[in-house]
């Protein structure tokens, strides 16, 4: 198999020349044909460092893709996965990826997985019964919420050497059961506070703790978000398979139009989504919503906190800008600078994107320099994301240098690459939106509704090739 290095190479190249071939349309993707969704996944997946597109195939039928092909570990065939229902018009995925890792011994893939969910501050308290036969891991035993559950699961799948992974965890009954008009009260809520859906289109009927989600979305995505909403504490199982995605890709996939709600409905949503997120919830965070600009407060002692609790405000319907006045600290007595090194280290030969021979670690006061190079940008921000769930690092500065960088693109490609990503990104209001490139810096306009939405196009910007992005985007 060659290289991760070379394919990206000639990732890169093809992807190159796939933008330069297909013609790109300002206004609504191509049509409902599943070969202009085919080429649009083809691109999305070609301009990702962290996947071999080159050996993955696609097919389409009616919205229902198929991916087939070779990848390295559990995180690329994921990241696959995850990229293809992220766009518009795709109704579900069959991932059919064969995962074919580095070789491992199985005794020394069980050590890695338990040291990191012992590691991992979200983790740390969970007792989950691990056994690793022929690379498949298989975990055991009983979790207090589904959120926690895929926690676990996520935090296995970061270990290297792993080509699948069996979560039979159970998920228990609260020692206090919720009963379900409550539960799905409480649903219909998370519901209506999720930014991406039109909460008017969907149904909840709840029996014995087990919700059941009917109706229609317009984007797999949307589905993804409403599956996770109804995930609370209390919630024993949730079955989405009634809930239909449109099979039209023009469909818009945002919610209707609603009254703003006012700031402390805001507010309490925010703190609702701070206790069904296992990485916050441990924390006592404040949440202040004055004019739709949220301010978080709070003291949390790893990184990753910090970064899910600013996730959970920017997806919240009616915030317009969050303020992060959150402080990392060590909860209790002084960071132990060469212990944090020590965790970020292992951390790092864990990770299967990571070579751990090639990046440095130093820590002083819980801020943590990393030095070395890493095969791609993706990478070099790989070691960052792994540093910041450790325990104690207050900051990251992030010094590691790409050995390899896409060739630049011309300002025209730029802008074309980005308004492609924008039609095809349900995130992204793309009608409202308008690119300028002048020496591959690019000048966001427009209209938008919420700050994610415009994070959303900034980011699509920059994996367009952009250098640097002006953000003159206004908010409605």
């Amino acid at each position: 198999m060659p290289s991760r290095d070379l394919r990206r190479k000639i990732g890169a190249i093809l992807c190159l020349w796939a933008a330069s071939q297909r013609p790109v349309s300002a206004s609504v993707p191509p049509g409902n044909a599943d070969r202009d969704l085919t080429a649009a996944i083809e691109r999305r997946l070609l301009a990702d460092d962290a996947i071999p597109a080159e050996l993955i195939d696609i097919t389409t039928d009616r919205g229902l893709v198929t991916l087939s092909g070779i990848a390295d570990n559990i995180l690329e065939k994921e990241r696959a996965d995850d990229i293809v229902s992220n766009l518009i018009g795709v109704r579900g995925v069959n991932n059919e990826i064969v995962v074919e890792p580095v070789s491992r011994n199985d005794r020394v893939i069980t050590s890695d997985i338990r040291n990191a969910l012992l590691n991992d501050p979200a983790t740390a308290g969970f007792r989950v019964d691990v056994t690793v036969s022929r690379a498949m891991a298989t975990l055991k035993g009983r979790v207090s919420s589904g959120t926690a559950r895929r926690l676990v699961q996520d935090v296995v799948e970061t270990v290297k050497g792993l080509r699948e992974v069996k979560n039979a965890l159970i998920v228990l009954a609260p020692s206090k059961p919720v009963p379900d008009d409550e539960l799905a009260a409480e649903v219909k809520e998370h519901l209506n506070y999720d930014l991406w859906l039109d909460p008017s289109l969907i149904e909840i009927h709840i029996a014995e703790g087990v919700v059941k989600l009917s109706g229609s979305v317009g984007s797999l995505f949307q589905k993804q978000h409403a599956d996770r909403d109804a995930w609370i504490e209390g919630v024993r199982g949730v079955d989405d398979s009634g809930l239909s995605v449109a099979d039209s890709i023009g469909k818009h996939p945002r919610r209707s139009p609603l009254a703003k709600p006012d700031d402390l409905a805001i507010q309490k949503a925010i703190e609702a989504y701070f206790q069904d997120d296992p990485r916050v919830r441990m924390f006592h965070l404040g949440v202040l919503v004055v004019d739709g600009q949220a301010t978080l407060t709070g003291i949390v002692d790893n990184l990753r906190a910090r970064r899910a609790a600013q996730g959970d405000a920017h997806n919240t319907v009616g915030v317009d800008a969050v303020i992060d006045d959150i402080r990392v600290r060590v909860l209790t007595g002084l960071p132990d600078d060469d212990a944090i090194a020590g965790k970020i280290r292992a951390a790092l030969g864990r990770d299967p994107y990571l070579d751990q021979d090639l990046i440095r670690v130093s820590v002083r006061h819980g801020l943590v320099y990393l030095y070395g190079g890493t095969d791609s940008p993706f990478e070099k921000e790989r070691a960052e994301e792994v540093a910041s769930m450790i325990v104690g690092v207050v900051a990251v500065r992030n010094r590691i240098i790409a050995s390899y960088i896409q060739p630049p693109k011309s300002d025209s490609a730029i802008r074309m690459d980005a308004e492609f990503y924008w039609l095809w990104n349900p995130q992204v209001p793309s009608r409202r939106l308008h690119i300028a490139v002048q020496d591959s810096i690019a000048t966001i306009t427009g209209t938008v509704t919420s700050a994610a939405e415009k994070h959303a196009a900034i980011r699509d910007a920059y994996q367009s090739g952009a250098l640097n992005v002006l953000d003159q985007v206004k908010m409605e």
